[in-house]
C-alpha cells in the first residue's frame, strides 16, 4: 500500500529534557495507558495535527471554491451539485469522504501544475492569514521540546506542501491526486481520501515507521470525525469543538481550547 508521508526533514539532535519545574501536559482518560510508563525520548513523540478549522480557523476548500468561482472556473452544474452535497453533510446524511470525493471531481482533465504553480500564492494570501494563533502557539511550544509534528488532513498535498514547508512540519499525511496516463487528473484521488479512519491507518503507518510513542504523543481536532485519531494518543486536544467533539471532551476529561476572536 502506497503511503501518502512527505518527509521534511530527520533530525539527529540530541534535544535538552524538560527543566525543572516544568509540568508534563495532563493526560486524557480517553488514553489507554500501560501499566508501566517510562518516559520517552522526546523525538519519540509526534503531535498530530489536523488542518481545517483546527491549525486553520477556516475551511480550506471552502476558500479555495470561492477563488475558482470569482475566476469563472466552476460551471453552474457543478455548483449545484456542490451545494446539495453540503446539504446533505451538513445534516450528517452522508460521510465527509463522499462529499470530499463529490469535490475533487473538480480537478477532472486539469493538470496539477495548473493548481501546483499556484499553491505559494494561495498559501501566503489566503490561508497564512486564517492560520490560528493559539494552534500555532501550541505548534511551536512541540518543536521547542524537541517532538516530530504531522500535518494530518483530508485536503491534497499540492496546497499543504506550502504550509508544511513554512511552519517547519515533519510529516505531512493528506489526500493525493490520481492522474492517466496523459498526466492528467482523473477527479478521482491516488488512494484514499485522508478522512475519518483513513486518518488513522496512515497515522498508524507513520508511527511504526518512526518508531514513535503513542501514549505520550499528542493529537489536535476540531470534529468528531477526529475522535478515532484523538483516541490514538495519549494527549488528545479539542479545538473549537463540534458539539459531538465537545461532548466526547468533556466525558474524557481533555483539553478544549478555542481559535482567539
Amino acid at each position: 500500500m502506497s503511503i501518502p508521508v512527505c518527509l521534511r526533514g530527520t533530525f539527529y539532535m540530541q534535544r535538552s529534557p524538560l527543566r525543572e519545574g516544568m509540568t508534563k501536559p495532563k493526560k486524557c482518560l480517553a488514553a489507554t495507558r500501560q501499566n508501566s510508563i517510562h518516559l520517552s525520548n522526546t523525538q519519540n513523540i509526534v503531535a498530530f495535527f489536523d488542518f481545517d478549522e483546527t491549525l486553520l480557523k477556516v475551511n480550506s476548500a471552502h476558500i479555495g471554491f470561492k477563488i475558482l468561482n470569482k475566476l469563472g472556473l466552476l460551471t453552474t452544474r457543478f455548483k449545484i451539485k456542490i451545494y446539495f452535497i453540503g446539504f446533505l453533510r451538513h445534516f450528517h446524511w452522508i460521510s465527509e469522504e463522499t462529499m470530499a470525493n463529490a469535490m475533487i471531481r473538480f480537478y477532472k482533465g486539469h493538470s496539477l501544475s495548473e493548481f501546483q504553480n499556484n499553491a505559494d500564492t494561495f498559501y501566503t494570501d489566503f490561508l497564512k492569514p486564517n492560520l490560528s494563533k493559539v494552534i500555532l502557539a501550541k505548534l511551536k511550544w512541540h518543536q521547542q521540546q524537541g517532538h516530530k509534528t504531522a500535518l494530518v488532513s483530508g485536503s491534497i498535498r499540492y496546497y499543504l506542501e506550502p504550509v508544511m514547508q513554512d511552519l517547519g512540519i515533519d510529516f505531512l499525511l493528506c489526500t493525493d491526486l490520481e492522474t492517466d496516463s496523459n498526466g492528467l487528473l482523473t477527479g478521482n484521488s491516488k488512494g484514499p481520501i485522508c478522512v475519518d479512519q483513513h486518518k488513522v491507518v496512515l497515522a498508524q503507518h507513520l508511527v511504526q515507521a518512526q518508531n514513535l510513542v503513542l501514549a505520550e504523543s499528542f493529537a489536535y481536532g476540531n470534529h468528531n470525525s477526529d475522535i478515532p485519531l484523538l483516541e490514538m494518543v495519549g494527549n488528545p486536544t479539542a479545538v473549537q469543538p463540534s458539539p459531538k467533539l465537545q461532548e466526547w471532551a468533556l466525558k474524557n476529561k481533555c483539553p478544549i481550547l478555542f481559535h482567539e476572536n
